[in-house]
């Protein structure tokens, strides 16, 4: 799990993650992907960053800094004037569009989050860019004038910013029976949808999951009709899913229970 919690390198007071200023002592903060670590950066005379503790290397604040509140650092020599986070996303709002905005800024603070446990348990983040059949890439709509649904195919994962709406979220949470509904955890389990293939068939490692999750090829379309009525609701159920799935959503189909548990 993601370590929150750090300290400041100059006053030792105690920073976290999102953080871009130590408000103990005032010295400015960066997160650097490279080494998992947020740490204290002096601005140079070329308008550069170099960290405090003494670490070679120039940096620059990601161009996302204002945009989305990224306080992740790019290394000098980087041609991308994003970080290997925010680069992810090939699709945000229009620049005129301050509600959304404010959404996709906190969208994009669960995407580093994201990134780093996915880091941290080792799994290979190949972005669109570099891999344009297989790579990853994000979208982040706004369903104010169109329908978003938030989901994943191919490498896109799709998130309905409406999401970062905390009522909004909330009535969808009551509705569908999903206590635990976050923008983190929409992005969870979209990328364990991307990642299926990677940990299981490629693997060769189906007969374990369908011992485990089911068999996944029952009709996905069937299970949809069986678990929502036609207004979109849950259909009621007798059946309890505590002991034997993470959600209700998860009893749904195998992939459905994969992602959820991812």
């Amino acid at each position: 799990m993601i370590v929150d919690i750090f300290s400041c390198s100059v006053c030792q007071g105690l920073v976290f993650f999102d953080n871009d200023l130590c408000l103990h002592c005032g010295t400015t903060l960066g997160y650097d992907p490279a080494t998992h670590a947020l740490v204290a950066v002096w601005s140079m005379a070329n308008g550069m960053l170099t960290r405090a503790d003494g670490t070679p290397g120039e940096f620059r604040y990601c161009r996302n800094q204002m945009l989305a509140n990224c306080n992740w650092l790019v290394p000098a020599e980087d041609p991308s004037a994003l970080c290997a986070s925010c680069r992810l996303t090939s699709v945000r709002p229009d620049d005129d569009d301050g509600s959304a905005l404010a959404a996709f800024a906190d969208a994009e603070g669960a995407k580093r989050r994201l990134i780093v446990q996915l880091t941290e348990l080792g799994l290979p983040i190949i972005s669109r860019a570099d891999d344009p059949e297989f790579g990853l890439t994000f979208e982040f709509l706004s369903s104010r004038n169109r329908r978003v649904t938030t989901g994943h195919e191919e490498g896109t994962i799709t998130l309905d910013l409406s999401e970062s709406d905390d009522a909004h979220r909330a009535f969808v949470a009551q509705q569908l029976g999903e206590p635990y509904r976050t923008v983190l955890g929409h992005l969870r389990h979209e990328i364990g949808h991307y990642y299926w293939p990677v940990l299981v068939v490629q693997n060769g490692r189906l007969d374990e999951f369908r011992e485990l999750f089911g068999d996944e090829r029952v009709s996905y379309e069937d299970s949809i009709s069986g678990h929502y009525d036609d207004d979109g609701s849950i259909k009621p159920s007798d059946v309890d899913w505590s002991s034997t799935h993470v959600s209700k959503y998860a009893t749904m189909h195998p992939w459905e229970d994969w992602a959820e548990t991812f």
